[in-house]
């Protein structure tokens, strides 16, 4: 099927007729042929309200191939949506089979930023982002093929920040050095993500890495030495005060 060529097609009645290409979109959510490739139809133009409804009704059908729905990430057709709008397709999407992948590609453009900019973003969109971690799946094999550390980090760097994100910290952090005790994973594949941890919520981290009986020996000694370079050991993202104080209050 030339869905490329459909595609073209689409986007110029988005140009030249609006009220044709809502139309048209209304019908295609349910086609029986074109509503596989429904995501790549309705990415044709920024989403509005009409355009969220329509991809809400396309996961009810659960038809659409849920990978396509990654290409809401790019080109920026989301920003025209509100964070609370995205943030109910989200809670929708990671509900389906596979779907919190493709929820975490858009969330981590959601939260992608120029240098000079200094966005902010809705308490329910940071909920989002830290549901996603908590339900991101460290022994899928694909997904480690993959390697998702930017994006793992992209989006801790946001719903774990202060103390509203330590506790979902605490709760991340442990399962992923479940993930690495149990061999589901190394940890030079997510050196970014551990980084970012250690810096965000040094307290938490070293509680779980440090401190518990779920990570030793090699292991633990692995995640702090031997696969990290000196400037990449997560523990180097922590004060040297803030571990001083850690471990008077572990003095074990």
């Amino acid at each position: 099927r030339q869905i490329g060529i459909i595609r073209v097609f689409v986007y110029e009645y988005s140009i030249n007729d609006i009220e044709l290409y809502n139309s048209i979109l209304d019908k295609l959510v349910d086609d029986r042929v074109l509503a596989e490739f429904y995501p790549l139809l309705q990415t044709t133009s920024p989403l509005d309200s009409r355009a969220i409804m329509r991809l809400h009704k396309a996961l009810d059908i659960n038809i659409a191939n849920i990978w396509l729905y990654q290409n809401i990430a790019y080109g920026s057709v989301h920003k025209t949506i509100s964070d609370d709008e995205i943030s109910k397709f989200l809670e929708k999407l990671y509900s389906k089979e596979n779907g919190v992948y493709v929820a975490m590609e858009i969330l981590k453009m959601r939260f992608h930023k120029s240098p000079n900019e200094t966005p902010e973003h809705s308490d329910n969109l940071v909920q989002i982002g830290q549901n996603l971690l908590l339900k991101y799946d460290f022994s899928n094999k694909p997904r480690r093929q993959n390697n998702d550390d930017y994006e793992l980090s992209q989006i801790a760097s946001i719903c774990l920040v202060g103390e509203k994100g330590s506790y979902i910290a605490k709760e991340f952090c442990h399962n992923l050095v479940k993930a690495i005790s149990e061999d589901t994973i190394y940890s030079h594949d997510f050196q970014q993500l551990l980084s970012s941890l250690a810096k965000l919520q040094p307290a938490s981290f070293m509680d779980i890495f440090l401190d518990n009986d779920i990570i030793k020996g090699y292991k633990q000694r692995r995640i702090f030495s031997l696969n990290f370079r000196d400037n990449d050991n997560p523990l180097n993202q922590i004060l040297d005060q803030e571990i001083i104080n850690w471990c008077e209050l572990k003095p074990d």
